[in-house]
């Protein structure tokens, strides 16, 4: 397997509801290499309840962010010879506020 990783995660901070895409892609090898992703050193179980999907490219999609989704991600690659990790990509969801104008005045971009 070669040393660097074709596409990796990086990080990102977005709006809590928001749909997140981390990608990754595995570094050449034969035997292909599977991917992995995890989150704070723990692998990401493919659950049917779950709003994380892992795409059949090999990306990460996290929709309806929550705080919870908040974390380190890495991807990892492995085969029968080898294993290799991205360095992890910090995913920030954060509460979005909403900003009103005091009464009888109005906000402009």
């Amino acid at each position: 397997m070669r040393k660097h990783f074709v596409q990796t995660p990086t990080s990102d901070r977005v709006p809590e509801g928001s749909t997140v895409q981390l990608h990754c892609i595995a570094p050449e090898s034969d035997p292909k290499a599977q991917l992995t992703w995890l989150k704070d050193g723990v692998e990401l179980e493919k659950s049917v309840d779950s709003n994380v999907i892992h795409g059949s490219d090999g990306s990460l999609i996290i929709s309806a962010a929550r705080l919870r989704d908040s974390g380190n991600y890495t991807c990892e690659a492995t085969n029968i010879a080898n294993r290799r990790s991205t360095d992890p990509a910090m995913l920030s969801v954060y509460v979005g506020s909403v900003i009103a104008a005091p009464e009888g005045l109005s906000l402009t971009h």
